[in-house]
């Protein structure tokens, strides 16, 4: 009985199932699922193939989430969306198009800015070597409870920068299955940065390569620039961008952009190029021009070099280079090199033997009386540009400037090599009449940074008003100003130029007071009188800022000065008592015939006859020098020395002696060092005006 019962209830069972088979099955296909289309191949996965991570921090409203899709052929398609909730998401590109494997990148070029945690919505498709991160479209997104829906419709480029696209949709069943905080999302963000420019020298056309991270795989969304000449790159990728130097290019550093953030490399310098040089003949001395392309403005970076010869640099471009030959040299090819870099090698350069100076040996020249000094001859006036009768000092370039009646001369004191700087060619020595002689050259110097500010003489200038004017010393152009001829004080001339740019120097005005102090503006205009009744002017001091002192009347009894600051001076101070200690023993008068300020100390020269005789500057007796120094400024000079010039000349049956100190001009200056320059000039004939003795004298250095 129980058997039949159980058979029974089996049947009913079954039955029951049959009668309710209209109840749902199970829905197989409540799973994650992708399906669309990608660069026209068909996407369909399912399954495991789609995970999804939600992430979600304490507190807050929205989470992130990122959904991967592992395609055929190891391809993967991830979707990223930084605030997850209904709604339409228009893409905006915010990474290169095209990135490795393994990096990808926006960028920053601030050194403290850092990436930011949660980095913008992305689509990125992975594929081979290569991720692809869309640069446009939408993502459509639907929420219901757990159940995540997203369509999409959007553009990739690649490596060429063609374009591509995708279409499509997925289902995540549980996207908050798996949840984590924010901290662990994996941010694709790079910082833009470049950590290597090599090499960073050559040649136009060679290949250099930039190393760093978030360039862009897509040469053309990398932005490259030398300077503001764009480079296109041979090759990308997003650690490493290949270019080739561009002809057209001049020295800088290379810009990189990318989605308009930059960086810029160190900098890049060209190979120089030599096309061509001024002169294949040249002396010691000779300022010769190299032509060419890629030197420097800064010419401390630059050598030049003639064997092993290094050759002084005047003034540098980036097309020229001025240079003097130095001693020592021999024939041969000239070399240009970046410092720290192979030498480049120009045309061939022939050095003409030096003429040996005629100037006498020093010790037939200067007899020492008392003191430790010495004597070196720096230039006799047996050279070739005549005879010097005005110099001056650019201390602080160890540069001495002499004035000839046709040329004005700097001479390097380190090597004593001479340029010539202008001739009766230049505005400086140009009169109507084209007479050029002791009576025409420059008379006052005053070097100012890179600027020589003078005043040429106004004799035969009929036409002309204007005889200030500036020397550039980089490029020697001459510019002319004032607007009337300047009649600077004569016994010697003094010009001073103040760090306020204003131009002071003593006046003579006849008919008038005779001497005034008066200052101009840089261009010699807005004339201002200083002081009314200057005196019988003899030197100008220039000392540091604006500060100089004025010192009237040549006799040491009857010395004075006012001290200047800008437009204020002092009153007259005499100098009597502190300048008695320079005077030749046993001498009736004493005359100063030279001064200098260097170092806070004033130095200077005076001379005297023994036996009384006429010391004018028309005379040639044999005279006595001393030499002097007053330190910081006060207190009474001390005696450094005391010689005289024994070097004699004919005249008229006559026996004389050369002199410093022959006319009003500047002829005693001081170096950095403390070492005094002084310059005998050639005698002349009072009557004439004519040599009487030429290549006699020269600038001498004094060691004291």
């Amino acid at each position: 009985m129980k058997k039949n019962l159980f058979i029974l209830f089996a049947f009913l069972t079954l039955f029951s199932c049959q009668e309710d088979s209209d109840t749902p099955t199970p829905d197989v296909t409540s799973e994650n699922k992708l399906t669309g289309d990608l660069k026209g191949q068909s996407l369909s996965v399912t399954g495991s193939s789609v995970q999804a991570v939600y992430f979600l921090d304490e507190g807050d409203e929205f989470g992130a989430a990122e959904v991967t899709a592992q395609l055929p052929n190891s391809e993967r398609l991830t979707f990223f969306v930084d605030e997850l909730k209904d709604g339409t998401i228009t893409l905006i590109q915010s990474f290169p198009a095209v990135m490795g494997v393994n990096s990808s990148g926006l960028r920053s070029n601030s050194e403290s800015a850092r990436v930011q945690a949660l980095p913008p919505s992305f689509v990125k498709f992975l594929s081979g070597t290569n991720s692809f991160f869309a640069i446009s479209g939408k993502l459509v997104i639907k929420i219901d409870g757990n159940k995540l829906s997203l369509d999409w419709d959007i553009t990739f480029k690649d490596k060429d920068g063609n374009t591509f696209t995708s279409k499509g949709a997925f289902e995540v069943q549980d996207f908050k299955k798996v949840t984590k905080p924010k901290s662990q999302i994996s941010n694709p963000t790079t910082d833009l940065t470049i950590a290597s420019l090599t090499p960073s020298y050559g040649k136009a056309g060679i290949e250099v390569s930039i190393k760093g991270t978030g360039f862009s795989a897509l040469k053309d969304e990398n932005t490259i620039k030398l300077n503001d000449l764009l480079v296109e790159a041979t090759s990308a990728s997003p650690t490493e961008i290949k270019l080739s130097i561009p002809e057209n290019g001049e020295h800088g550093k290379f810009s990189v952009s990318v989605l308009g953030e930059s960086v810029e490399t160190e900098m890049f310098y060209y190979e120089p190029i030599i096309s061509s040089i001024s002169t294949d003949l040249a002396k010691v001395g000779d300022e010769v021009s190299i032509i060419g392309k890629h030197f420097d403005t800064d010419k401390s970076l630059l050598e030049v070099k003639m064997g092993e010869k290094v050759l002084v640099i005047n003034s540098a471009s980036l097309t020229s280079l001025k240079v003097v030959v130095p001693e020592g040299a021999v024939t041969g090819n000239v070399t240009v090199a970046r410092k720290g870099k192979d030498a480049v090698e120009g045309p061939e350069l022939q050095i003409e033997e030096k003429q040996e100076t005629l100037g006498l040996p020093v010790e037939e020249i200067f007899e020492v009386i008392d003191g430790d000094i010495s004597f070196e001859e720096v230039l006799s006036n047996a050279n070739e540009f005549g005879a010097i009768w005005n110099i001056q000092i650019d201390a602080e370039k160890n540069v001495l400037y002499a004035v000839t009646a046709s040329s004005l001369l700097s001479i390097d004191l380190t090597t004593n090599s001479v340029t010539k700087l202008a001739g009766t060619e230049s505005e400086i020595y140009k009169n109507d009449l084209n007479v050029y002689n002791s009576l025409t050259l420059p008379l006052a110097l005053y070097p100012k940074g890179n600027t020589l500010f003078g005043i040429k003489s106004g004799v035969f200038m009929i036409g002309g008003v204007q005889n200030g004017f500036k020397l550039n010393l980089s490029s020697n152009s001459v510019e002319m100003f004032g607007d009337h001829k300047i009649t600077n004080g004569a016994d010697p001339y003094g010009l001073f130029v103040g760090d306020n740019e204003r131009i002071y120097m003593p006046e003579f005005v006849s008919p008038g007071p005779g001497y005034v102090f008066a200052s101009y503006d840089k261009n010699f205009l807005n004339r201002k009188v200083l002081q009314e009744d200057a005196g019988n002017f003899v030197f100008l001091l220039a000392m540091s800022g604006n500060k100089y002192r004025y010192v009237s009347k040549r006799s040491i009894g009857d010395t004075k000065y006012f001290d200047g600051d800008g437009e204020s001076v002092g009153d007259f101070i005499s100098w009597k008592d502190q300048l008695l200690s320079i005077r030749a023993d046993g001498a009736s008068f004493t005359r100063l015939i030279g001064m200098d300020y260097r170092n806070s100390n004033i130095y200077a020269m005076a001379a005297a006859s023994l036996d009384n005789a006429n010391i004018g500057v028309t005379s040639y007796p044999k005279l006595n020098y001393t030499l002097g120094k007053q330190m910081n400024a006060s207190g009474n000079f001390q005696k450094l020395g005391e010689f005289s010039i024994i070097q004699t000349f004919q005249f008229a049956g006559n026996t004389y002696y050369i002199r410093s100190g022959e006319s009003a001009m500047k002829t005693f200056v001081v170096d950095k060092s403390g070492d005094a320059y002084i310059l005998l000039q050639t005698p002349i004939n009072p009557s004439t005006g004519e040599e009487v003795s030429p290549g006699s004298g020269g600038i001498y250095k004094v060691k004291l």
